[in-house]
């Protein structure tokens, strides 16, 4: 009778991990700097776009070069890109001077062929010394380091799967 509820259990989990898209966590502080990733293998490309979530242009990359004039006023001068990188394939991106409010999802769309990458940058107040120290010992015991091990191979599964 047990096996029963195993097999609809695996399919539920099993349908809800498929429909999970590959989406890269980067974690920031007010007024620090963030690399969003976006890299390809594939050196003929035409263009590159970067999104946030309100289709506002982040940044365009255009015959091998960024173009900023097109360039959403929230991000100028706050998001850029290494053109010498770009040359190699890496389309990524240096967001500075972090706003709490820049925390969404950001795509990165390679063209041709339509590529995404889907970026999702957190980005927090800044935590003083004295009260992160006063957090961490709160925690009570040795099951934090078993836990973060726990979350970080599952971030890497779940990498190495995209």
């Amino acid at each position: 009778m047990k096996v029963f509820w195993r097999v609809p259990v695996s399919l539920l989990l099993a349908a809800a991990l498929s429909s999970v898209s590959c989406q890269v966590p980067v974690d920031g502080s007010v007024g620090g700097s963030v690399l969003l990733p976006c890299t390809t293998t594939d050196l003929q490309f035409l263009r590159v776009f970067w999104r946030d979530k309100d289709d506002n242009v982040v940044l365009n990359i255009q015959n091998g070069s960024p173009d900023y004039s097109s360039q959403n006023t929230r991000y100028r001068e706050r998001v850029t890109s290494n053109q010498e990188e770009i040359r190699k394939g890496n389309f990524s991106i240096l967001m500075k001077n972090l706003q709490v409010d820049d925390s969404d999802t950001y795509v990165c769309t390679i063209i041709p062929g339509g590529d995404e990458r889907r970026v999702q940058l957190t980005v927090s107040e800044k935590v003083s010394p004295t009260s992160a120290a006063k957090t961490a010992g709160s925690s009570g015991g040795a099951a934090g380091p078993s836990i973060l091990l726990v979350v970080l191979l599952a971030a890497v599964d779940v990498l190495l799967s995209c």
